[in-house]
């Protein structure tokens, strides 16, 4: 089957906690100590069933030593922790409503933290410098962060493409699509927005898909939303995927559509089974298509400053372990992987030069 023209281009960037990382914001590991300690002493008491689990998980952690946790592996121990008392043997300290408690008391902290985080325009110079790249028509953006970096650049451009949060080859307008499967700061269920001012303010994220988005990148209009969580879901073992569905399913067509994938800051956490599943069905079916010439072949960039996550890639690919012996060659033009050990800043300061 000869490609199409239509077919020749298909941009998709994955952007992971590195690129946020280059706006000021915590990586994974530090983005719970960083999100407490940002608070006012005056409600650092409020976080104490918070650093009780701490303290009872991790036997060495101590608030004064500010030793927290990756919050993924803190969210892990979490979940499973209500998995294991509610299908095996109760705690009598750790209920599961104490345990729901203070799940919900750290993310709304969090929430808080990138709230805060995305009042400095200048702290997002480098993704001001990559919007030229990000916001062509047709572009594809997955980010796994649930800060709103990419829509308060996007909104600041001149001229830009409209924004849809769910993929699709036809539009009737130029349009680049944002893709967030782990949800967004910005994002409610209308029955949470109820009594607050913010409810007439939001709009429907996609059709099919159960959140209003705030439409405002600060909250002094709608302070009461920092009472509230949003919807974001952690990168854990067990997560809630069923609100996301419609995005998870964009976020698959998308990459096994593609013809250029720009990973960037994005190391495919362990945690993150299913992220780590969906990524590889597409992109085998991506590979798959190029390899029988219904595609161009795949070409995928790879921007880490961490070199092992060079093979993690590469393994998803195939691309260092070969192909199949019945049709290597077809398989093996069908991909190619560049790896680019730097940090996103170094990534864009390169690139401008």
């Amino acid at each position: 089957m000869s490609v199409s023209k239509r077919d020749q281009s298909r941009r998709v960037f994955i952007l992971g906690a590195g690129v946020s990382a280059s706006c000021g914001i915590a990586v994974t590991r530090d983005i719970l100590r960083e999100s407490i300690l940002q608070l006012p002493e005056s409600r650092l008491d409020s976080m104490a069933p918070v650093n009780d689990l701490l303290t009872f998980l991790y036997p060495s952690f101590d608030p004064s030593l500010q030793n927290y946790p990756n919050v993924e592996d803190f969210l892990n121990q979490l979940e499973m922790g209500l998995l294991f008392n509610e299908e095996f043997i109760d705690s009598s300290k750790w209920k599961p409503r104490t345990l729901e408690k203070v799940k919900q008391l750290t993310l709304r902290t969090i929430t808080e933290y990138l709230w805060a985080k995305m009042q400095s325009r200048d702290a997002l110079q480098p993704l001001y410098d990559f919007a030229e790249r990000l916001f062509r028509p047709g572009t594809v953006v997955i980010t796994f962060n649930w800060d709103l970096t990419v829509e308060r650049v996007w909104y600041d451009q001149d001229e830009i493409p409209l924004l849809e949060y769910l993929y699709s080859r036809k539009t009737k307008e130029p349009a680049i699509f944002l893709l967030k499967p782990h949800g967004s700061i910005d994002w409610f269920s209308p029955d949470d927005l109820r009594g607050t001012t913010a409810l007439k303010q939001s709009e429907r994220v996609a059709a099919g898909v159960p959140f209003n988005y705030y439409p405002y990148f600060k909250l002094s209009k709608a302070p009461e939303l920092l009472d509230r969580v949003p919807g974001i879901v952690p990168p854990v073992y067990a997560k809630e995927v069923k609100p996301f569905r419609k995005i998870w399913t964009s976020v698959y067509r998308a990459l096994r559509d593609a013809t250029d994938i720009h990973i960037i800051g994005y190391s495919m956490p362990k945690e993150d089974q299913f992220a780590r599943f969906v990524l590889r069905r597409a992109l085998r079916n991506n590979i798959l298509s190029a390899a029988d010439g219904e595609k161009p072949p795949l070409r995928i960039e790879v921007v880490n400053p961490d070199p092992s996550v060079e093979q993690t890639f590469s393994t998803l690919v195939g691309h260092r372990q070969g192909f199949p012996h019945d049709r290597p060659r077809r398989n093996a033009d069908a991909v190619s992987l560049t790896f680019i050990q730097a940090q996103f800043h170094h990534y864009v300061g390169r690139q401008a030069r």
